[in-house]
């Protein structure tokens, strides 16, 4: 296995997934846990790929890490998600700050709902792949992202009216 393509392929797909609740320091140093992790597991022989991809059992990979990072609450920097920590330069680029109000917006959904929703915006993995990333039917998936879309644009809505 050629792992700097596996870096090039999964790296940036990983990062995306990761900023959607970290800041972009927090979610490089969680991109490299990944990979680490993954290296040791595929080189153990951990990894079987007729039961699934190497996406797959990368993402699930992330998934564990993500939870483990939110149990550590110190990794999480809530001033990070907070407009007033930027700069006026930063302030001023619009779409920093659609990304802080995404990030503020996901955070109010539930639990599945916010990991359905990071694995979705990988858009290289299917439904299924999330399906079985997160262990649950494929139907339910479908109704998280639902539910999910429809929360998101009522909080987004809301905080345009407020502002």
């Amino acid at each position: 296995m050629d792992w700097n393509l596996v870096v090039q392929d999964l790296g940036p797909r990983l990062y995306r997934f990761f900023t959607m609740r970290y800041h972009d320091n927090s979610a490089a140093d969680l991109v490299q846990e990944v990979l680490s992790r993954l290296y040791v597991k595929v080189s153990g022989g951990n990894f079987d790929p007729e039961v699934a991809s190497l996406t797959s059992f990368a993402f699930g990979i992330a998934m564990n890490v993500q939870r483990e990072s939110l149990r550590d609450r110190s990794k999480w920097n809530y001033e990070e998600l907070n407009p007033d920590h930027y700069s006026p330069e930063q302030q001023a680029d619009s779409q920093e700050i659609r990304k802080i109000a995404l990030r503020k917006a996901i955070e109010r959904l539930n639990s599945m709902e916010q990991q359905v929703l990071q694995l979705l915006l990988d858009r290289d993995l299917s439904l299924d792949e999330i399906s079985k990333i997160l262990n649950i039917p494929l139907n339910t998936v479908k109704s998280h992202i639902s539910r999910a879309k429809h929360k998101l644009r009522k909080i987004l809505n809301d905080q345009e009216t407020s502002s």
